[in-house]
């Protein structure tokens, strides 16, 4: 009677362990076939995202049309935390930027910034939002944009933008000793080896500093 008793434990046991393996299996294949599912759907989205902004680009005469404009906004809306959706802020901050809505074109600026997650394209996009602050004649946030600009594909932008920030606040010391320190490192460089970007980098400081003593 035991030894029936031994038995029915152990397949009881048994039994309460096929439950749990059955419960982690269950729940590994839910999350495997979500994950998939998840991953499906991001790639569709980008996809469309990708076909809607090729389609949308490839009308360069008519971007500033209200039906362009309007395509790119849904793109925005539709798909915004794709590049495709960045990409297209960027283009409807340009045509604001023109049309001198400084703060709509801001805006999308700010948008993109938020979702981008390519780290140059991010830092293009900053570069921009500083310049059009400036146009806004607002120096301080400029600033502000420019600390979190850490790469070197843009240092002379960046290093330009600062300065014209420094000058709009009046800080005209501090614009003059960006300058100077800018001029040194940059004529130190050409003794080594020319470079044409460099040349007009130093074209672009002596402007500001001429602007300085003016």
């Amino acid at each position: 009677m035991q030894k029936w008793i031994n038995i029915d434990k152990i397949l009881v046991s048994a039994q309460k362990k096929q439950q749990e393996l059955l419960v982690t299996l269950t729940a590994i294949i839910l999350v495997t076939v979500g994950y998939s599912m998840w991953e499906y759907r991001v790639k569709a989205n980008i996809k469309q995202a990708s076909i809607a902004y090729y389609h949308t680009i490839q009308q360069k005469e008519k971007i500033h049309t209200k039906e362009s404009i309007h395509k790119l906004e849904s793109i925005t809306q539709d798909y915004p935390s794709t590049v495709y959706s960045q990409l297209a802020h960027a283009r409807l901050a340009k045509i604001d930027f023109e049309n001198k809505k400084y703060r709509s074109a801001a805006k999308h600026y700010e948008i993109a910034i938020s979702y981008m997650q390519e780290n140059n394209l991010k830092s293009l996009f900053k570069l921009r939002l500083a310049k059009i602050y400036l146009h806004e004649h607002e120096p301080k946030k400029a600033l502000d944009t420019l600390r979190s600009v850490n790469t070197d594909s843009f240092k002379y932008i960046k290093a330009i933008t600062e300065i014209d920030a420094h000058i709009q606040l009046k800080d005209y010391s501090k614009a003059q000793e960006s300058i100077s320190t800018h001029l040194r490192h940059e004529e130190a460089k050409e003794r080594q080896t020319k470079n044409g970007e460099s040349m007009i980098f130093r074209e672009l400081l002596q402007q500001r500093q001429q602007k300085i003593k003016a």
